[in-house]
Formats: structure tokens, sequence, C-alpha cells
């Protein structure tokens, strides 16, 4: 990756994770140790096997709780730190189009199962 990062003439190459996305390719969450040199931002989102939902966090295929304990592992806020941000960011990817239920309702069950699965889960 810092190869990737030298070819486009930087030698900051940072990375955006998106977890749905590795939840999605069935990647295993150690392969985020790989990374943790160059991950400064993620997204979740979970998803059903064959559809691309953006679904309420918790209820598809996504291994959200193992890849949330992974990037804690990791300590990956302690690199956004020494750019500058106060806080590693994880952004929620949520809702599709003529979806049942209204956003609001996604995101906080998003959040109730995000709390449930983790002691020190807070919002900015």
């Amino acid at each position: 990756m810092r190869a990737d990062g030298n070819r486009c003439g930087s030698t900051e190459f940072y990375w955006l994770v998106d977890l749905g996305h590795m939840g999605l390719e069935k990647e295993n969450p150690s392969t985020l140790a790989r990374f943790k040199y160059v991950i400064i931002h993620a997204h979740f989102s979970d998803r059903s096997l064959n559809l691309y939902t953006n679904q309420i966090i918790g209820t598809g295929i996504t291994p959200t709780a193992d890849y949330l304990t992974m990037v804690r592992q990791l300590v990956i806020e302690k690199l956004a730190g020494r750019l500058g941000y106060r806080d590693l960011v994880v952004g929620l990817e949520l809702g599709f189009h003529g979806a049942p239920i209204t956003p609001k309702e996604w995101v906080q069950k998003s959040i109730l199962y995000l709390q449930q699965i983790t002691t020190d889960f807070s919002i900015s």
C-alpha cells in the first residue's frame, strides 16, 4: 500500500475501510491487521447475502461485532490522532430507496445494536 501511495506521488497514503463490503466478501476480521498503519476512517453497513441493502446494523450478514473488536484491538485511533483527528470516525451507511421504515428508525435501531455489542460506544 505504501508503494501505491508512492506511485501517486504521496508519502502520506491512508485508507477508508468499508467493513460492510468486507463482510460481503467474507473477509476475515484479522485481514484488517495488515492495514492498521493506513486506516484512518471506516464505514459500517450491513446487508443481505445477495442484496445491496445497507440495512439496520446487526440484521444482515456483516460480522459487525467481530470487525469492531478487531478495529479496537488495532488501536487505529492512534494513527488518526497523530494526523490531527480527535477520534477514529466510523460512519454508518444506512437505508435504501423504498425501505419500509423511516431513516430515523434505521439510525435508532443501528445505534441500539452497537450499544449492545460494545460498552464504550459514543456518538459525537
